[in-house]
Formats: C-alpha cells, sequence, structure tokens
C-alpha cells in the first residue's frame, strides 16, 4: 500500500518568505500597497498555481459569482477592475491600485495551474479603507463554497484502454462499453447531469468529450475504446487531468465526481500517484473540496491502486468488478451513489 503524501511546510514558508521580502522592499521605497492575500489551508494544493487571475466587481456579491465560471463573472457582474499576474502575486504590483476606496465591492480570485486549469478560487465581500492600504485575505478552494446545495453534477468517465483492458473486457463478455452506454441512458440521474470522457492506454491521457449534457456525443467517444485496446495503464495522470478540468469547470450549482474503470495496475510516472491523490482530495482535511470518486475495480491489480487512493468514505468508494453481472451491479451502485451528491 503506498503512503499519501507527506504534509510540509517548506512551500508555504518559501511563499511567505518571499512575499514578506518583496512587501518590504515596497515600503522601503516608499510605497504603501494594498495586499491580496490567498489563504491555501494545504501547500501541496497552493504548489501547482502559477497564475492569479482577479476579478473586482461592484454589484454583486460572492454566491451569484461562484454561480459562473470565473472568466465569465462579467456576464452577471460589473467588473470595475480585473488583473491577470503571477502567482504568488507579487505586492508590488499593486493589483488594486485602481479600485474605488470606500465603495462595497466583492474580489473573485482565481488561482491556475500551468495549463490555466483552476487551482483553487475564493472570494470575499468587502471594501478598501479610504486613506490606509488595505490585506485582504481570501479563502482559497478546490471547489466552490456556497450557501446553496449543488443540483447538478458532472461525472466524468475515466476509462482505462490499456491492454489489460482489452484482457478483463474479454472475461466480461466485451460488454464494458455497451454498459457504460446503458449507464448514460438509464432517466435516473437528475435533470441537467452533464458528463465528460477521459481515457488513457491507446493514447496520452486525454479528454475525449469536455462536459456536455449531450449523452450522444458521450456514446461516441466510448465507441473507439470497442477495439484495438492497447498501451500502458496510466491511471494516475488520467485522474490528475479529470480531476483539474472538473475543478475548472465546477460552479456552485453543479457538483463535479468521477467514475474510474481501471483494469489494470499502474506503473507510470514518479509523483503521479500523489498528485491523483491531491486532485481528488484537494485541501487534505476538508470534506468540502473532496471530489466524490466512485472506482469500479476489474482486476486484483486494479483493485489495490483504487484502493490506496480512495482511502476515506469521503472520497468515495471501490468496487470489485471482475464478471458482467458485477459490472452492471458496480454501475447501479455509482448511478445511486451520484443521485445521493444533489439535493432532491
Amino acid at each position: 500500500m503506498r503512503s499519501a503524501p507527506a504534509r510540509g511546510i517548506l512551500i508555504s514558508d518559501l511563499r511567505v518568505r518571499a512575499a514578506l521580502v518583496l512587501s518590504l522592499a515596497t515600503f522601503a521605497c516608499g510605497g504603501d500597497p494594498d495586499l491580496i492575500v490567498a489563504d491555501f489551508s494545504d501547500e501541496l494544493v497552493e504548489a501547482a498555481g502559477r497564475t492569479a487571475e482577479i476579478s473586482v466587481i461592484s454589484d454583486q456579491d460572492c454566491e451569484t459569482l461562484m454561480a459562473v465560471r470565473y472568466e465569465a463573472v462579467s456576464d452577471v457582474a460589473t467588473v470595475i477592475h480585473r488583473a491577470r499576474t503571477a502567482y504568488p502575486i507579487d505586492p508590488a504590483i499593486g493589483v488594486l491600485d485602481e479600485v474605488p476606496r470606500g465603495q462595497a465591492i466583492a474580489i473573485d480570485l482565481t488561482v491556475l495551474d500551468l495549463d490555466d486549469n483552476v487551482v483553487s478560487r475564493g472570494c470575499i465581500e468587502t471594501s478598501l479603507p479610504a486613506g490606509s492600504p488595505a490585506t485582504v485575505e481570501i479563502e482559497m478552494m478546490g471547489l466552490p463554497v456556497c450557501d446553496s446545495d449543488p443540483r447538478f453534477i458532472e461525472i466524468g468517465i475515466v476509462l482505462d484502454a490499456s491492454s489489460h483492458m482489452q484482457l478483463a473486457n474479454a472475461a466480461l463478455g466485451n460488454r464494458v462499453i455497451d454498459s457504460l452506454q446503458s449507464f448514460l441512458d438509464l432517466p435516473a440521474f437528475p435533470p441537467n447531469t452533464s458528463f465528460s470522457l477521459l481515457a488513457h492506454g491507446p493514447t496520452e491521457p486525454t479528454e475525449i468529450v469536455a462536459g456536455t449534457e449531450n449523452t450522444d456525443a458521450i456514446k461516441q467517444g466510448l465507441d473507439q475504446f470497442r477495439t484495438g485496446n492497447r498501451g500502458e495503464v496510466r491511471t494516475f495522470e488520467t485522474l490528475i487531468l479529470a480531476s483539474s478540468r472538473l475543478r475548472t469547470r465546477a460552479v456552485c450549482a453543479r457538483r463535479p465526481a468521477m467514475l474510474v474503470i481501471s483494469a489494470g495496475p499502474d506503473r507510470g510516472a514518479l509523483g503521479s500517484f500523489e498528485n491523483a491523490i491531491i486532485g481528488i482530495a484537494g485541501a487534505r482535511g476538508d470534506t468540502r473540496d473532496d471530489l466524490y470518486t466512485f472506482g469500479v475495480a476489474l482486476t486484483q491489480d486494479a483493485r489495490t491502486d483504487l484502493d490506496d487512493l480512495i482511502t476515506d468514505n469521503s472520497l468515495g468508494e471501490v468496487i470489485s468488478a471482475g464478471t458482467e453481472s458485477a459490472f452492471d451491479n458496480a454501475l447501479s451502485q455509482a448511478r445511486f451513489r451520484f443521485q445521493g451528491l444533489v439535493g432532491p
């Protein structure tokens, strides 16, 4: 059994020290900058951040802003200031210099990774005091923190299409794709449920179909994996990609989750297991950041990998399914779990 990544303090310390040095340098030059502090509870989540997107809003609250993706806040609110800068944020650049003082505002802060996927996002309703610099501290989370419960879900299907799947699928009467397409057909999901499809094996870990309510598009994506399963198992890397894309699309009303179909052991890239755990759990110890993951293991090796990833009931569960009937039962159980993620 693999161990979860250790929780050190080095990354946080370096970022804090860098911010302090920059702040002191700025004050030494006579400036009094406003500071935005991204409050991460987990330094390993923060470590992926490379870019900050800052939107200052004059006429809406955070609940409204978090109901849309960060790049779409101008569709629901008046943006009076917007900035894009490197992360950690350099205090010397004065990202809030042009914001009116003493006015009620909301600040939407999004931290992105190298590929512009959302690492974390936060929002605060505040005002900047007249005549003095302000320090604005914003709690950062990988999933939106909202007053209202989610009403919709996006289910990311992560499919093992490696050479191991070819063998496992034969034991299931070559019914894996048919069963997954039937899973999409059933009317048991809440209205406006969306799906995405990611796969590994014949290709690099790839998002085949991005989030959509069009189940026919997902079925067509699945059809290409009926035959020709080959290549190595890369479950962990694909989970990293899936969690990044799902968190990027997450908004208040729509909760993301993953259905992982795995057929073999992952012997992949160094660090991929640890980063997959971070992708699923987000900030460890805070269940608000968990990305619910339902794993279906077609072999014992796959079961071992998924058990190592999903170590807590709040993160999801794993079921073994080595026969056709067991696989169908596992998908039924997954459907029941996904239904329970959203209100009636």
